[in-house]
């Protein structure tokens, strides 16, 4: 009973907190946010040899692309830890 009393007061004495913490994160910065838009245009109908190797070509410097920007995002990312409120 005396358990019970102890928990009672305890608790009553909690007040629930009536202001929501509100977080403002820093937008991504905008040359990170076009690295990943976008897709290879692979036409619609059969294609030649210098088709295959023009797309791979694309795909090999857009692969490349996509990782600096990758790294960009870690760098980013960070240093955002770093200063962090």
């Amino acid at each position: 009973m005396i358990v019970l009393a102890c928990l009672a007061t305890l608790l009553g004495a909690c007040a629930a907190s009536t202001k929501p913490t509100v977080v403002q994160l820093p937008a991504l910065p905008a040359d990170i946010r076009v690295c990943f838009v976008g897709l290879a245009a692979i036409p619609d109908r059969d294609l030649t040899v210098a088709d295959v190797e023009r797309l791979w070509k694309d795909d090999r410097r857009r692969s490349a692309a996509m990782r600096r920007c990758g790294l960009r995002v870690i760098v980013w990312y960070d240093k955002l830890r770093e200063t962090w409120r």
